[in-house]
């Protein structure tokens, strides 16, 4: 933890300032200590470089959602393949590179931090990462060089930060909430007027097999098995998804020029540019959640212009995924 972090941190319960105390410091880095809240008497401790400002009273199917991506950000910790800035930049489209320049960025429910550190490489005053799970003890030790970078162990549904973000964006997360409308609105409540907030959730649309059938299956399944059991099984039906995409999907597409993006056709073509372990990862990311929700454009839209947004723009990704963007008013 570096101590600039405490000029963007609150107390989760009653948001009120917090002061450190105790502390161990190496360097620049604050190991250890305790973070105190003088309204209402609560305190957080500093943890191997993180402050953990969870509320466990009020932790509930969240936290039990949380085991399977522990696991999974601390078996697929890569951050620096190269098609990862290209999918960082559409997930937070229409923002660019400049964008992001001496602003104050949230990253709300970092994982692997892959994110994080793009939007840190791309000048950011600060990058505030945060997540559930204890995969960020694993992302701080590997990123604590990074001075403009700050992690956070949190709960996205009592963020426990000032508002004093530029740019708020959730790639992929809202959908694994148990309420991804108030995880919307608990975000939107930290924009500073005149920033954005971009979001990026499975859409409804295109998606009604793996909706019903497939979320039928993970849920009441394979949600239940051991992590390791669903390593194996995402590493057979990964190489299944990478033999199609290599030697079935690309020679067709080459030559019928499948045309749109439409139909998980878009989707394809992506995947078809990454690696095996990619392909392993998306498997295992679609299975070891036991909560995924799909959206209609309009429903995301909603989110937007209820929560005091204008500018409001809604799209479909490859046909299959939603990206939402919105200034507060």
């Amino acid at each position: 933890m570096k101590k600039e972090l405490l000029g963007y941190i609150c107390c989760p319960s009653c948001r009120s300032p917090l002061e450190l105390e105790g502390a161990v410091e190496e360097g620049a880095e604050i190991v250890s200590g305790s973070l105190l809240c003088r309204a209402c008497g609560g305190i957080y401790a500093v943890e191997g470089g993180v402050p953990n400002l969870l509320l466990k009273q009020k932790l509930g199917d969240e936290k039990i959602m949380s085991r399977g991506f522990e696991f999974e950000w601390k078996y697929f910790f890569r951050t620096s393949k190269p098609y990862f800035k290209q999918m960082f930049l559409e997930w937070v489209a229409p923002l660019k590179d400049d964008d992001f320049s001496e602003r104050v960025i949230l990253d709300a429910g970092c994982g692997m931090g892959r994110n994080s550190l793009i939007a840190a490489s791309m000048g950011a005053k600060a990058v505030i990462a945060f997540d559930i799970h204890d995969a960020v003890k694993l992302f701080y030790g590997r990123s604590k060089a990074v001075k403009n970078l700050h992690i956070v162990k949190a709960d996205i549904f009592n963020p426990p930060f000032k508002r004093v973000f530029d740019i708020v964006y959730s790639a992929g997360v809202l959908h694994h909430t148990p309420s991804p409308s108030l995880a919307f609105k608990k975000l939107s409540e930290l924009v500073n007027p005149g920033g954005v907030f971009s979001s990026f959730v499975y859409g409804r649309e295109n998606n009604s097999f793996i909706a019903k059938v497939v979320s039928f299956f993970r849920e009441s399944v394979i949600s239940r098995m051991p992590n390791l059991f669903v390593l194996l099984l995402s590493y057979v039906l990964g190489f299944l998804l990478f033999i199609f995409l290599k030697f079935v999907f690309t020679p067709v597409n080459y030559v019928f020029k499948l045309a749109g993006t439409g139909n998980f056709a878009g989707y394809f073509r992506f995947l078809a540019g990454t690696d095996f372990e990619y392909s392993v990862h998306v498997v295992f990311d679609h299975l070891v959640t036991p909560i995924a929700s799909y959206h209609a454009n309009s429903e995301v839209e909603s989110w937007y212009r209820d929560n005091g947004f204008s500018d409001v723009k809604v799209w479909n990704r490859y046909g299959i995924t939603h990206i939402g963007f919105g200034r507060k008013k």
